[in-house]
């Protein structure tokens, strides 16, 4: 699973296999309801992007957090859709977008990091 190995040989990933990075991120994160799936459910459905929201987290922080604590650099804010978010009442989101260099470790660590996330910062009180 390694990037330098399929270089080195000159392979290239194919997209079903960045697509099951992102489906093992769906399924470990499916439980956690907090995180809200952006896009379809269906990781077949949409390219190797994870595209989401933890329910308290400013997305900015979620991903000084995921960087820092678990060496994990993911995409954060509206991404150029600024009505979309506002109309949804959304602060913005986090997006880990995988691709050749990734592995399923790599995948591993955006789980433990979104769990741990969760884990460390409250919902504030309404």
């Amino acid at each position: 699973d390694s990037w330098r190995d399929e270089l080195v040989s000159g392979t290239m990933v194919p997209p079903s296999v960045l697509r099951r990075r992102a489906a093992r991120v769906t399924r470990a994160l499916a439980d956690e309801p907090r995180v809200h799936l952006l896009g379809p459910a269906d990781p077949h459905a949409r390219p190797s992007i994870f595209a989401f929201h933890v329910d308290g987290v400013d997305p900015h922080d979620g991903a000084l957090f995921l960087d820092t604590g678990h060496g994990v650099l993911v995409r954060s804010g509206m991404n150029c859709v600024h009505s979309w978010y506002r109309r949804h009442g959304l602060p913005g989101n986090l997006r880990a977008s995988f691709y050749l260099y990734n592995s399923t470790r790599d995948a591993d660590r955006l789980v433990s990091g979104v769990r741990e996330l969760v884990a460390k910062v409250p919902v504030a009180a309404a």
